[in-house]
């Protein structure tokens, strides 16, 4: 009997080899699904992240925003958004490391970054809330005016801002405990800073000589 020649058998096993390829199509396109729904999962938090920095960035309670010296800037977040950044493509690295080789190692790094990058956050945000929350109770006792200006509202009939508003927006950067709002900000904000002051001559009536004398001022200038 004569023998098989040796290609023809590495024939057949090329196409058994093929044919299990074939039955496992539908593995393949499972997983191709199952990975196109992390990839869109992915895309997602990258958005929401995107967002959550412009909230963060733009969030003055729709009060007037001053490029400088405004205390509404998130300048300290600001400052140290690059670093933030780092962090985040770190998180979105590890992240698709992680989808694509799925395993206890590439978890863990994921999850380490991810950590990392909310403490960044939040330490950035209650130290910027905190330092503006002292220095606005500071210049409502030293600078009411200077106080006023960093927290006006906006000349915009579409954006109204009540004193209930006001208030809560002052409390959000003091913290959550109303009691760390200080008195003279309160005051300021309840208009109550000249209810103990008395003034007999702004009470009494203006005479038509005093008019006229004030008319007669204007014109001479």
């Amino acid at each position: 009997m004569q023998q098989r020649p040796q290609w023809l058998d590495e024939l057949l096993s090329r196409i058994d080899r093929f044919e299990n390829k074939l039955n496992k199509l539908d593995q393949i396109n499972k997983l191709v699904t199952s990975l196109n729904s992390k990839v869109t999962k992915l895309e997602n938090t990258t958005k929401a992240l995107d967002d959550r920095f412009g909230q963060i960035e733009s969030k003055s309670v729709c009060l007037e925003y001053k490029e400088k010296g405004s205390f509404l800037v998130c300048g300290d977040l600001n400052s140290r958004i690059g670093e933030i950044d780092d962090v985040l493509l770190n998180d979105n690295l590890d992240l698709n490391l992680f989808l694509h080789h799925p395993s206890d190692v590439n978890r863990k790094a994921y999850v380490i970054s991810r950590n990392n990058y909310n403490k960044m956050k939040q330490k950035a945000q209650f130290k910027y809330k905190r330092r503006k929350g002292i220095e606005l109770c500071d210049l409502a006792s030293t600078e009411p005016r200077k106080f006023w200006s960093s927290i006006k509202r906006k000349v915009n009939y579409k954006c109204k801002i009540i004193n209930e508003t006001m208030m809560k927006h002052i409390e959000s950067i003091l913290g959550d405990s109303s009691l760390d709002l200080c008195e003279e900000v309160r005051n300021l904000i309840d208009n109550t800073v000249f209810d103990d002051i008395n003034v007999t001559q702004l009470d009494s009536e203006i005479t038509v000589d005093e008019v006229i004398a004030s008319i007669k001022k204007n014109e001479v200038q």
